[in-house]
């Protein structure tokens, strides 16, 4: 959306009947922010400066969390829309939730951030994981030892318990880790 539109020549204006067009110029209007906009019509161009924004989904507590809440889920936060004029830094990733923990309290009020929450870790060095390899037509099932810890989404080496044979693997899930061949 565009808020604060004002020409950049104080006494230029832009009068247009019903049936004509024109176009709109703008160099950086890929991002948010202050902009310059040239619209030109009738082979004649005028400049004007506008705040471009954007609306953003973001999560907003319920009710008051307390940093030591063991689990957060869906059901602790609503999304709502917001409009931000530059780059935000809000957390949006409502289906993952639970694998993170709060770093501070929050109110009902508040808007969750990056820096709010902390990925936990879902495996841990030496622990039994679930292993799922799979390839284009065929999915197998079996138990690894994980060669290393990590957090959802991390990349971690998987060692087969029957056949010894050590995977790469992305971390999906509470002792879960699934490769692709």
């Amino acid at each position: 959306f565009i808020i604060n539109v004002s020409s950049l020549h104080g006494k230029s204006s832009l009068n247009l009947s019903a049936n004509e067009n024109f176009s709109v110029k703008c160099n950086a209007c890929d991002s948010m922010g202050l902009k310059n906009l040239k619209v030109t019509f009738k082979n004649k161009s005028i400049w004007f400066s506008a705040k471009l924004g954007q609306n953003v989904s973001v999560l907003k507590p319920i009710q008051h969390l307390n940093r030591q809440t063991p689990v957060l889920s869906k059901k602790d936060f609503v999304t709502s829309k917001i409009q931000v004029y530059q780059r935000t830094n809000h957390f949006t990733d409502l289906d993952n939730i639970q694998f993170y923990r709060l770093n501070r309290n929050l109110n009902a009020h508040d808007f969750l951030k990056n820096t709010d929450v902390t990925p936990k870790s879902l495996v841990n060095f030496g622990q039994k994981v679930h292993l799922k390899i799979k390839t284009k037509t065929i999915e197998l099932k079996s138990v690894g030892i994980a060669k290393k810890g990590g957090k959802l989404g991390d990349f971690i080496e998987v060692q087969n318990i029957k056949t010894k044979k050590i995977f790469l693997g992305k971390i999906v899930d509470f002792n879960k880790v699934v490769v692709e061949i």
